[in-house]
């Protein structure tokens, strides 16, 4: 059923679109297809390629938070390692170790130059010079294994005493870490720490717990740590602790819009869309959130969109203009093209169209041209083939029917009537009337078989005549009986070689017929041992062109003449078959007929 509707459908179609004319088939047909296919690509454009660049410019965005994190949990590594230096050289170890509480006023001095040295003093050290000159460490705090201050920079009491607070508040914290760095936002003093736990750095006393590290670090680490970033990009930061506190916001973002922002991943401010991308950092519980304006972000896109949309708009209305153009050029030249055939009534030179074009068209005149040239030549050929048939045709019956024939074929019936020899004489009369109603009824293209029938029919009443003196031996496989043959083509050529070979009374007369085939032909061998064919008039026949008109009379043959089929055969085969004719070894003649390989039922009339 559904087969059934698909093919009425198509159906319909094919016929509509037969019904059009050029200017219709461009107008209903070429135009709206081209608009379809640039709302289609404009469609592709809009989804594919945007989408696609939206993927692109929001992975490259993420790519850039990623590398953003990772330079603040690089920068906090570099700081990691730059305390090393403090926490396990020989000093701090020693005066740690004593565990003395209170400390004694010389190891808080002796703690306290080492502090002032390595904040304040340039060291051999890059990584400790990163940190101690280039950045901003505010104050350095140790505290030993018992709990008590053991030293600071810090010059504020308030600020010693908070300090305190928070090594007491975040001891388990740190220690839980074991030697690792711990980054805590004060929300109290809003400031930064950063806390280590100090263990002894001897191998087999490497869990021992000595004390603790703080240090306290400008806000403005925050922006150091992620780098240079312009005010204009689409792409901005705020660091965020994970429950929401905003602790150093470097965009253009209020604290409670980036609040906002924080809480809903997503924020309509002034006519721009926002949304979040946040990663966890490595130190602490921070995020660090990118604020990315997606207004700013895709308006490159956006605008190299719209100028795609200008471009194909414009390329529309330039090709609809070319098929306009192109139609009316088409059209013109197809009516040139139908007034010249209109106004053709004959064939010739003046039927010739010549348009002064290049490409298609003068491809196309060159065909018609040569359509009505080979045409000319066909009618030519067949009117040639029809007058050679029926010359054939004529020349056959009036050999057949010739008195001087008639009179020694009656005249040998007769004889064998006089000798009693009735059914020889019926034989020849059934003979005789076969071959003359074949060569008057017979179709212009007959089967092997008939033409070998007609040859045996002629050859029973020439063998009446000469008797024994004429030999003929005909070897035609089976399976050939059936291709087809002009008629009148062999029996002419027997006819030739028995009044040739006939010349010499006295000589025997032997003729053989036999045949062959290939992939596409047909091959008739004719042997005699006559007198033979000059060579002049070999070189004539094998070499015959059929559209020059020559005389038969010139071959020097009796009855049809060796030309007149060579003649018909090219006339009706083309110029690769035909008749050759050579000379045999010895004396006489060999003539080769070469047809193609079809069948009787294939061949018009």
């Amino acid at each position: 059923m559904r087969r059934s509707i698909m093919k009425t459908a198509k159906e319909k179609i094919n016929n509509l679109l037969k019904s059009f004319s050029i200017k219709q088939l461009y107008f209903a047909a070429v135009l709206p297809l081209l608009i379809l296919g640039y709302i289609l690509i404009a469609f592709s454009v809009w989804n594919v390629y945007l989408h696609q660049m939206k993927n692109t410019l929001a992975l490259e965005t993420q790519n850039a938070i990623m590398n953003k994190a990772d330079n603040f949990n690089g920068y906090f590594d570099s700081l990691y390692y730059a305390t090393d230096s403090i926490i396990y050289s020989d000093i701090t170890q020693q005066l740690l170790q004593k565990n003395v509480t209170p400390p004694s006023p010389d190891d808080q001095s002796l703690l306290t130059d080492i502090l002032y040295n390595y904040m304040y003093h340039s060291s051999s050290s890059y990584v400790i010079n990163r940190w101690t000159i280039n950045n901003p460490i505010v104050t350095l705090s140790l505290q030993n294994a018992a709990g008590d201050l053991y030293t600071t920079s810090a010059i504020y009491n308030t600020e010693k005493k908070r300090t305190n607070e928070l090594f007491g508040l975040l001891k388990d914290n740190i220690t839980a870490l074991h030697g690792q760095g711990y980054l805590f936002w004060d929300t109290q003093s809003r400031s930064l720490y950063f806390f280590r736990a100090i263990y002894n750095n001897q191998i087999s006393q490497t869990d021992q717990f000595l004390g603790l590290l703080s240090i306290r670090l400008s806000s403005r680490v925050f922006a150091d740590s992620i780098g240079y970033h312009s005010s204009s990009s689409s792409t901005s930061y705020c660091f965020v602790t994970t429950d929401g506190e905003i602790v150093s916001n470097c965009s253009l973002l209020s604290d409670s819009d980036c609040q906002e922002l924080f809480n809903n991943n997503r924020l309509t401010l002034h006519a721009y869309n926002y949304h979040a991308n946040s990663q966890e950092l490595k130190y602490g519980n921070f995020v660090l959130m990118g604020i990315i304006n997606d207004s700013k972000l895709y308006a490159g896109s956006y605008r190299l969109l719209r100028h795609l949309l200008i471009l194909i708009s414009i390329s529309v209305i330039l090709i609809t203009g070319s098929i306009i153009l192109a139609y009316r050029v088409i059209s013109g030249r197809f009516n040139q093209f139908i007034r010249k055939i209109s106004s053709t009534d004959s064939l010739g030179n003046a039927a010739l169209i010549h348009m002064n074009v290049k490409g298609e068209f003068e491809e196309l005149e060159n065909v018609y041209n040569s359509m009505l040239v080979r045409v000319s030549q066909l009618t030519s050929s067949l009117h040639a083939q029809e007058l050679a048939t029926k010359d054939a045709e004529l020349a056959s019956l009036y050999a057949q029917i010739n008195p001087h024939f008639l009179y020694n074929t009656l005249d040998c019936i007769n004889g064998l009537i006089s000798l009693q020899k009735s059914s020889e004489a019926q034989a020849s009369i059934v003979s005789l009337s076969k071959f003359l109603r074949f060569a008057i009824k017979a179709d212009n293209i007959v089967s092997l078989q008939k033409e070998l029938e007609y040859v045996r029919n002629y050859l029973f009443i020439e063998k009446i005549r000469y008797q024994n003196r004429l030999l003929v031996l005909i070897d035609v496989p089976e399976e050939l009986n059936s291709y087809a043959i002009p008629k009148l083509t062999l029996q002419p050529l027997i006819e030739n070689a028995i009044i040739h070979g006939f010349n010499d009374s006295f000589k025997e007369m032997l003729i053989a017929v036999t045949a062959a085939s290939d992939d596409s032909s047909v091959i008739l061998h004719i042997k005699d041992n006559g007198c033979g064919i000059s060579e002049e008039i070999i070189d004539k026949i094998n070499h015959l062109d059929p559209s020059i008109d020559m005389d038969d009379k010139n071959t020097g043959c009796n009855g049809i003449g060796l030309m007149n089929i060579q003649k018909r055969l090219r006339l009706t085969y083309g110029n690769n078959y035909g008749i050759s004719i050579q000379k045999n070894f010895k004396d006489g003649t060999h003539i080769l007929i070469c047809i193609p390989k079809k069948q009787s039922g294939d061949m018009s009339n």
